[in-house]
Order: structure tokens, then C-alpha cells, then sequence
């Protein structure tokens, strides 16, 4: 039974004494043979009674031992009760002491100054953490290197052999030294050849365009050619442009010639622009055993002696005016030409002038002769030439042909030839006015006029100094310039 166990109360013992005595009295009822001899009034209800007060009186005995136990027991507890509370109230006595003893302490070491003073120590001790740990890698370092320095000093035994590689080291700084010196000398030599070089690839890439612009030039007067070739080959009755077919194929000589004159140079050029190359590269190959690509370009101009041009590659003044002269009498030649053609067409259509008007007077001495000289005009007029743009025009009597045109009229197109096919002498169509030969010739007479002004023109351009066409005057003043710069 525990210290503070639930007592039960007196009502409870008394219910549990009567429990007891109805359980006697049925015991009883069973051995009634047995009570019987043991007590037996006579009346039932006495003995009941009796029996009652018999069984309170045991139950009375009963409590009463339980009473005693219990006083027993609440004894026991409370002298445990009283052990406990002398151990308790010795250990309160023990952490009393201990508490002021902790409270002195405390008092006497001054905490807030204490949490100061450690994180003060703290900050102290994570600086020298970091210290330690440089330090530290210092170590390791120092260690490295001193291990580096063993292996190193393994290779040399003595003061002898460090002194001699000493020396060996200064003769070697020495000669880097001058490597060094040679090494730019060369350099600055490879960059004045290299600024030279691109100076005279670009003159020579402007001497290139000039080129192909006088090919184009050619081309398109050699077209224009061409088609007069093919006008003027259907009319071989006539001296005048036979002549002047002559006169073309003569400049066309003369413009092959001078163009195959400039492809030679131009290969010149070429080849002795990749001899003076290569023999830069084996220069500089030899001197300082460098490729030429690797030298940097990063300074001025400077003179090269080694490196000169052929004066063969050059234009001449003789040269020039050979050139000069030539076309001179080309163009003169030319012109005479146009003009004795001009002179001949006009004095044929004077003459047929002469003749239509002499027909009309002779209209009065018959008419047969009339019709006969209509119908020999007609055949004439409505025959169709081989070439009818070729035919001879009558020269306009208020519009003479201009000696010099303008740029512009340079660019235009000229009449497209037709071709032979469509004029076919056998059959003259019937329907033709003789208004269209004149209209014929007088688109002949133009183009003519045309060809004339391209020519002028032409020569009058290359007297200018016209980059595009490379006139002999522009030559001869870009090859005295030359001159006159060297």
C-alpha cells in the first residue's frame, strides 16, 4: 500500500463485514446439522439476531486489525517521510553553500567584463589563425622551394662549377642580347620592304584597272568595228569604204599592239614584283632564321637600297612620244578619211541631182523616154542595196557634221546592222517609195558621224589625261612624275 493510497471509509468496512456474515450465515444454513448441536434458542428470530450482533462483532475485530495495520503502515511511511525530508533538507543545506559560493565567484569574476575580454581574445585568435595559416603556406612554399633547390643543387658540386656556370650564364645573356639587336635591325628592315611592297602593289592594282579599262574600251570600239566590217563588206563597189575599212583594221592594229605592249609590262611587273618577294623572304631567312610573315609591321617608312625596281618597267619619254606620235597620225589619218567619204557622197548625190533634174527637162521630147528613165529610177530607188543602212546618204545642206561630241554621246548604241538576208537584189519590192534610200543614207551618214565623234572624242580625252582611256599624254605624264618622285 502506497504513502497516499484512498482510505476506505467506514461505510464500506461495515457493508464488507455484513458481505462477510451473509456468507457465514449461508455456510451456516449448509451445516445446519452441525450449528444446530452448537447453539439453538427455540426461537428463530433471537438466533437471527444474535447471529447478526455475532457477525458485527467480527467484523468489528476485523476493522479493527485493519485499523492497526493501517496505523502500522501510515507509521512506516511517515518515519520514511521524516528520513526523506532530513536527505532533502540536507542537500538544500549542501546547494545553499554551493549557490553562495557560485554567487561569489560570479560577483568576484565580473561576467560582462569577462564576454568583452573573450571576444576580444576571439578576434585575436581568428587574426592569428590567419596569420598561422599564411604562415603556414609560407612554409610550404619555403619548404618547395628548399626542396627545389636540393634536386637543383644535386647537379653542382662545388663553388668552382656555380662560378663557371656563372659566367657560362652571362655570355649566354650576351649573345641573346645581341640576337636580340640583330633581330629588330632585320625587322625593321623586313617592315620598310614590306611598306615599300604595298606601296607598288598599290600602284600596281591602279595600273591593273587602267588596264582593264582600255580593254573594255577596245572591246566596244571593236564591236562598233566589226558591225561597220559588216556594212561595209557588202558594199565592195566603193573605194571610199574599202578605204576606210582599211584605215580601221590599221587602228585596230595599232590598239592590239599597244595593249599587247602593256600585257608584256604588266607580266614584267608581275614576275619582278615575285623575284624582289623571294629574294626579301631568302634575305631575311638567312640573316635571322625568321619566316617574313612573322614580322610584325608596326613602324614607319624607311629606306631599303637592296630593293630597286628595273628602269625597263618604266614608260620612257622616247616611248611616250613614239606612242604619241603614232596615234597623232592615226587620228589625222582618220580624219582625212571621214572627210574624203563625205566629200565623195556628196559630190554622187549632186550628180543624181543633176541627172533627176535633167530627166525633167527632157520630159518634152517624148514620153516613152520619160517612162523608160522613171522606170530605170524606180529599179534603182525600190532595189533594195545588200546592206541598206550602207546605202549613200545626201549630206543635210544646214546640219554639217560636228568635228568633237560630247561624253554622253560616247555611251549611246550604235544602228544595229541587219542582216544580208533581208536585202535581196532579184526581188525589189514594188511598193517602196524612193523617199527610203534617202532615209537609208542619211542613217549611214550618221553613223558615220558617230564613229567620227568617238574617235575625236577618244583622242581628245587621251590629250586630256584621261586615267580611263591611258592616253599616251597620260602615260608620258605619270612616267615623268615617276621620274621626277625617284
Amino acid at each position: 500500500m502506497g504513502l497516499f493510497d484512498k482510505k476506505p471509509s467506514r461505510d464500506d468496512v461495515i457493508a464488507q463485514g455484513i458481505a462477510q456474515q451473509a456468507a457465514d450465515a449461508e455456510a451456516a444454513a449448509g451445516g445446519s446439522d452441525k450449528k444446530d448441536d452448537m447453539f439453538s434458542s427455540g426461537n428463530p428470530k433471537v438466533d437471527m439476531e444474535i447471529v447478526k450482533i455475532k457477525a458485527q462483532l467480527e467484523s468489528f475485530n476485523e476493522i479493527r486489525k485493519s485499523n492497526s495495520e493501517r496505523f502500522s503502515r501510515l507509521g512506516e511511511q511517515m518515519g520514511e517521510l521524516r528520513g526523506m525530508i532530513l536527505d532533502t533538507n540536507k542537500t538544500l543545506s549542501k546547494v545553499e553553500v554551493s549557490a553562495t559560493k557560485a554567487i561569489d565567484l560570479v560577483e568576484s569574476v565580473q561576467p560582462e567584463k569577462l564576454m568583452i575580454e573573450i571576444r576580444k581574445m576571439d578576434g585575436k585568435v581568428e587574426s592569428l589563425k590567419a596569420n598561422i595559416e599564411s604562415n603556414e603556406s609560407m612554409m610550404r612554399d619555403l619548404m618547395d622551394e628548399l626542396k627545389k633547390m636540393r634536386s637543383q643543387m644535386n647537379f653542382y658540386k662545388g663553388i668552382e662549377q656555380v662560378a663557371k656556370l656563372n659566367e657560362e650564364v652571362k655570355g649566354e645573356i650576351l649573345e641573346i642580347k645581341k640576337v636580340e639587336a640583330t633581330i629588330e635591325r632585320h625587322a625593321d628592315k623586313g617592315e620598310s620592304i614590306f611598306l615599300d611592297m604595298e606601296k607598288k602593289f598599290a600602284e600596281y592594282e591602279k595600273f591593273q584597272k587602267k588596264v582593264d579599262d582600255m580593254d573594255s574600251v577596245f572591246h566596244a570600239i571593236q564591236n562598233d568595228f566589226d558591225k561597220m566590217k559588216l556594212g561595209i563588206s557588202n558594199k565592195s563597189d566603193r573605194k571610199e569604204f574599202i578605204t576606210l575599212i582599211n584605215k580601221f583594221s590599221e587602228f585596230e592594229k595599232h590598239t592590239s599592239e599597244v595593249l599587247k605592249l602593256l600585257d608584256e609590262r604588266n607580266r614584267k611587273n608581275r614576275n619582278d614584283m615575285k623575284e624582289a618577294v623571294s629574294k626579301i623572304k631568302k634575305i631575311v631567312a638567312k640573316k635571322q632564321g625568321l619566316r617574313i610573315d612573322d614580322v610584325d609591321i608596326s613602324k614607319g617608312d624607311r629606306d631599303l637600297p637592296d630593293l630597286k625596281l628595273k628602269p625597263e618597267l618604266l614608260i620612257t619619254k622616247e616611248d611616250a612620244q613614239k606612242i604619241e606620235g603614232a596615234q597623232e597620225k592615226e587620228a589625222a589619218a582618220m580624219d582625212a578619211q571621214t572627210k574624203e567619204a563625205q566629200e565623195a557622197l556628196e559630190k554622187k548625190k549632186a550628180d543624181e541631182q543633176r541627172k533627176s533634174e535633167e530627166q525633167q527637162k527632157a520630159g518634152s521630147d517624148g514620153k516613152e523616154e520619160e517612162k523608160k528613165g522613171e522606170k530605170k529610177d524606180e529599179n534603182n530607188s525600190s532595189a533594195p542595196p545588200e546592206n541598206p543602212e550602207l546605202t549613200p546618204p545626201p549630206p543635210p545642206p544646214s546640219k554639217p557634221a560636228p568635228e568633237k561630241a560630247p561624253e554622253k554621246e560616247l555611251t549611246q548604241p550604235t544602228e544595229p546592222v541587219q542582216p544580208a538576208k533581208e536585202a535581196v537584189p532579184d526581188q525589189a519590192e514594188p511598193s517602196a517609195s524612193p523617199e527610203e534610200p534617202g532615209k537609208k543614207g542619211g542613217s549611214l551618214k550618221g553613223f558615220i558621224n558617230l564613229v567620227k565623234k568617238k574617235v575625236d572624242d577618244s583622242i581628245q580625252r587621251s590629250e586630256n589625261g584621261d586615267p580611263n582611256l591611258l592616253g599616251v599624254i597620260g602615260l608620258r605624264k605619270k612616267a615623268e612624275k615617276k621620274e621626277e618622285h625617284e
